[in-house]
Order: C-alpha cells, then sequence, then structure tokens
C-alpha cells in the first residue's frame, strides 16, 4: 500500500513539471509576437536638405524641406476646340458628278483635284465660242481693210475735195468698230468656255483634310442654289476657345508686340497626359448679357495631329504669379478646429504646428506664418 501511494505522488509530480514547461513556453511565444510586427513604431524621422527622404519606421511618408518658389494661381474653366478654318466647298458650275478622287479622312494638299464634273456640255461650249471667236476675227480683219480704204480717200490733202461721200466713210467706220467688238466679246465667250471647262475639276483651297463627303459618281449638282460637295478642315492649327467671367476681364491680357499674354494651361477631358502651355491669343470685344461673361482664343499647333476639333478640353487660366514665397506641398497640410496644421520634424521628434497660409496653386499652398525656409515638415502616406 505504501508503493503504491509512493507511485502516485511520482507520476502527480511529472504531471504538474510537463504543465509547467507548456505554460512557459506559451508566455514566451506570446512575448515574442508582440514585441515584432504587433508593436508600434517608435523610430525618428529623419531627412537633410531639400530632398525628400522616408522616415525609417513608414516607407509611405516623406519629409521635405519648405523651400522659396514660384507660386502660380490659375481659375479652372472649360473649352473647345475648332479648326482654324472650315470649308464646305461647293461647284462653280452646275453638271453631273463624274469622279470623287477623296473621302473623308483624307489629308490634301492646296491645288489638288478632289472632283471632277462630266466635261462634255463644257468641251462643246468651248468649242462653239471657239468658232464664233474665229469668225469675228475673219470679218474684223474684212471691216478693218475696207475702213482703211475708206480712210484714205476721206483723208484728201489740204485743200482737195475728199474723193467720197461722207456717209461712205462713216459706214464703214462703224462697221469696223461693230466687227472689233465682235472680236472683243468672242474673246471673252472663250475665256469664259475655258474657265467653265476648268471649275469642272474642284480643288482644295489649302491644305487640310477632308471631314465630310456629300456627293457620289453621277449626281447632280448646282452652282445656285449651291450644292455642298465636300467638307474640309485645317487642322494643322486649332483653336481653343474658352469662356470666363467677367470680373475676371481686367485680369487677363492678349497677346500683343510686348505681351506674350496671359499663360494658360489645357489638357483634353479625361486626357490628362496631353497637357499643353499657351497664351490668350484674343480676347473677344462681347460680353455675353446673359452669362455676364467673356469669349478667349488660344492657338493651338497641331502638326502631330494629336487634338481633334469639338474636343472637350479642361482649361486653367493663370490669374497670378508670385516670385520667392515660400511654399509648403498642400498634401501635407491638415485642417484642424478651423487650423491649418503640419507635422515639422525637430530634434526633439515630430510636432504638430498651426500655420498661416495664402494663395494656393499647382499642388502648394503660400505660407504666410509658421515655417521658415529649411524646415523640415512630414508628407503623410498618400500625399
Amino acid at each position: 500500500m505504501t508503493s503504491t501511494k509512493s507511485h502516485t505522488r511520482s507520476m502527480a509530480s511529472v504531471i504538474i513539471i510537463a504543465s509547467l514547461t507548456f505554460a512557459f513556453s506559451a508566455c514566451s511565444k506570446d512575448s515574442h509576437t508582440k514585441s515584432g510586427f504587433g508593436s508600434e513604431d517608435t523610430s525618428e524621422v529623419s531627412g537633410s536638405g531639400g530632398q525628400a527622404t522616408k522616415p525609417s519606421g513608414d516607407s509611405s511618408r516623406r519629409v521635405v524641406a519648405i523651400q522659396k518658389g514660384e507660386l502660380s494661381v490659375f481659375q479652372p474653366t472649360v473649352g473647345t476646340l475648332f479648326p482654324r478654318q472650315l470649308t464646305r466647298i461647293g461647284a462653280q458650275v452646275s453638271g453631273r458628278v463624274d469622279e470623287v478622287l477623296v473621302d473623308a479622312g483624307r489629308g490634301v494638299k492646296k491645288g489638288q483635284v478632289l472632283l471632277k464634273l462630266d466635261q462634255t456640255q463644257f468641251l462643246i461650249r468651248l468649242q462653239r465660242a471657239q468658232a464664233e471667236l474665229k469668225a469675228a476675227s475673219s470679218n474684223f480683219t474684212s471691216s478693218q481693210l475696207d475702213f482703211e480704204r475708206m480712210k484714205n480717200l476721206w483723208e484728201n490733202p489740204k485743200g482737195d475735195q475728199p474723193s467720197i461721200p461722207r456717209k461712205r466713210y462713216d459706214d464703214a467706220l462703224s462697221d469696223y468698230e461693230q466687227a472689233e467688238a465682235r472680236v472683243a466679246l468672242a474673246n471673252e465667250a472663250v475665256a469664259l468656255s475655258q474657265y467653265e471647262l476648268d471649275e469642272t475639276e474642284v480643288k482644295a483651297p489649302y491644305d487640310g483634310m477632308v471631314t465630310e463627303r456629300f456627293v457620289d459618281p453621277g449626281q447632280p449638282v448646282t452652282a445656285t442654289p449651291v450644292t455642298h460637295l465636300l467638307e474640309i478642315q485645317d487642322l494643322a492649327e486649332l483653336h481653343l476657345e474658352f469662356t470666363l467671367p467677367q470680373s475676371m476681364l481686367s485680369g487677363v491680357r492678349s497677346t500683343t508686340e510686348l505681351d506674350p499674354g496671359t499663360p494658360v494651361e489645357f489638357w483634353i477631358d479625361g486626357m490628362p497626359e496631353s497637357k499643353r502651355d499657351g497664351r490668350i491669343q484674343l480676347i473677344f470685344p462681347a460680353v455675353d448679357q446673359d452669362t455676364r461673361s467673356f469669349k478667349c482664343r488660344v492657338i493651338v499647333d497641331n502638326a502631330d495631329g494629336a487634338f481633334r476639333p469639338g474636343l472637350l478640353v479642361e482649361v486653367r487660366v493663370q490669374v497670378l504669379s508670385v516670385q520667392d514665397v515660400l511654399l509648403v506641398p498642400r498634401e501635407a497640410v491638415r485642417r484642424i478646429g478651423g487650423e491649418m496644421q503640419v507635422t515639422v520634424v525637430t530634434d526633439k521628434g515630430e510636432q504638430s504646428r498651426a500655420i498661416g497660409v495664402g494663395q494656393e496653386g499647382r499642388g502648394h499652398f503660400e505660407i504666410l506664418t509658421g515655417l521658415r525656409e529649411g524646415e523640415r515638415i512630414v508628407i503623410p502616406s498618400g500625399g
């Protein structure tokens, strides 16, 4: 019986020791987890000069130094692109379309033949006019010879009587003048017939792009009223037009010999990568009475064909440009309780500081109070 009790006590001791070992192992494992990935980062932020550095504890944050620079303030608006020239081409003569040599989307050069009308009737008119000119010229030659003969007989030396009556001289002169007039009219008829024949070939008035085609071969067209044949646009240079409120009328300038005009930046709506810079070339003189706004124009070089007429364009007009001012990135500023605050990096660590800001532009605020040049601030995650 004594042996049985001793064996029982030994087994209990083993169980207790095993339990204590398991508990100590679990506690040690839990302590290791809290001091690793679950612990808060207490490392300091470091950075120097004007370069941004990343805090060692949070790779998504950056540190930048406050510097001076140029602050530009812009007024946003929207505009539309228009071609510099747009022409709906019609024929100068009436006829039937014989051949269309271009289609929409085709680039053309000035003087290039775009369309031809049937030339049959125009060739007949020209040949008839040429025949009438030949007959008129022959009649003129005969009348001229007769008039020269009558003139010699009428104009005798002084003191001698004319060899012919005055009526014969006058009749010869009249026939000569009428023959001369008929030759002139015949020449005009030939020139007109040749012009009409030439106009059966419709040519491009300038370099551009065919944007619409309205007719097909065999279709009759008229000069009056005009039948539109093709539409052509000059796309090498576009006009960006937009409106601004009348309150800005004194704040913008158009291009002159002494002033390049108010700067603008613009891009196609939904395509920020198309951003370009330009200047206001023209301020239209009239103010819209309904909207109390005025229209401006920017000339857009489109030699690369990147833009197209009719596109909606986002526009920002520069209304203010201030040089050599302290700037703070917009993403570093937060509004708390009516105050604008930033996180400043000092020798003692990070501190929140209230600042006074002025104008806002191009992703920056103008610093009025609270920060000095060279001080470092934190741009938080996502900035």
